[in-house]
């Protein structure tokens, strides 16, 4: 079982890299979320998973929901409260709290801003 969810992870990382360079940013945004929030990927790999997303939070449109930016938060934290922090996330903790916090503002407003 942990070899197929570990194959599965890998396929579904690859997945998220190809629509990534098909510009399919809103999928691969969901893609990169889910693999987050299932826990289909092994924790010491969620530095370089939320490391991925910072092009995504910092393009033009608005690619993360609220909710999947809260999500996103959510493990920055959960990695945050580790004793022994991954390799890599001190130095980017602040531009990647910072890219969180203006997609979550501009999330905020584009649904706001949507009819009902």
């Amino acid at each position: 079982m942990l070899v197929s969810d570990r194959l599965t992870f890998l396929g579904k990382y690859r997945e998220f890299h190809k629509m990534y360079e098909e510009k399919e940013f809103k999928e691969a945004s969901a893609l990169l979320v889910s693999l987050l929030a299932s826990r289909l990927a092994p924790k010491y790999f969620w530095v370089t998973l939320l490391f991925d997303a910072l092009p995504l939070l910092e393009s033009e449109e608005v690619v993360f929901s609220s909710r999947q930016t809260f999500q996103l938060m959510y493990c920055l934290e959960e990695l945050q409260q580790k004793t022994d922090k991954p390799p890599g996330l001190k130095e980017k903790e602040d531009l990647l709290r910072l890219a969180l916090t203006r997609n979550l503002a501009r999330a905020f407003i584009s649904e706001g801003s949507q009819e009902p």
